[in-house]
């Protein structure tokens, strides 16, 4: 959860306080109002960082109901799109009907630009609305053993 309904029922009550600071500010764009806004408002997550994502979505909440005037948002600003690798990942073959009896199952955490590449490449294959870009803080996984990658999971730390 980013917290956006406390976040836009603090908002709410503080709007003079909100409006002279969106005035203030020297950098137009929507990502540095929100961030401003968190450090002003003290919306802070536990490890420390501002909630700028809920802070923005709050944000935007005002503004479609005309208490706020943000910038301008960059129209056809690029969605990032995750790293595949050039080829599909091989499907696993002669994979047991139980899983005790998979050889060398391996539980690899995610770490390396490869692993990050094979692990997009698996969610863009199996999974059916295909792979994106996840926010927030995660831990992702692949599950692989002799028989080849067997499955792509994701935990979600937030």
């Amino acid at each position: 959860m980013d917290g956006q309904p406390l976040i836009l029922t603090t908002l709410r009550a503080e709007l003079p306080r909100l409006v002279a600071l969106l005035k203030e500010q020297d950098d137009p764009g929507r990502n540095a109002a929100a961030r401003r806004v968190c450090l002003a408002f003290g919306f802070i997550d536990p490890r420390g960082h501002p909630r700028q994502a809920g802070c923005l979505n709050a944000l935007r909440t005002l503004d479609a109901k005309k208490h706020i005037k943000l910038p301008p948002g960059q129209a056809g600003a690029p969605t990032p799109k995750p790293r595949l690798l050039d080829a599909p990942v091989p499907k696993a073959k002669n994979v047991p009907n139980t899983a005790r009896e998979v050889q060398d199952l391996k539980i690899i955490r995610v770490k390396s630009r490869q692993d990050r590449a094979i692990w997009n490449t698996l969610m863009d294959q199996e999974h059916p609305r295909g792979t994106a870009i996840f926010a927030g803080a995660q831990v992702k996984y692949l599950i692989h053993s002799v028989h080849g990658y067997l499955c792509a999971v994701v935990y979600r730390l937030t």
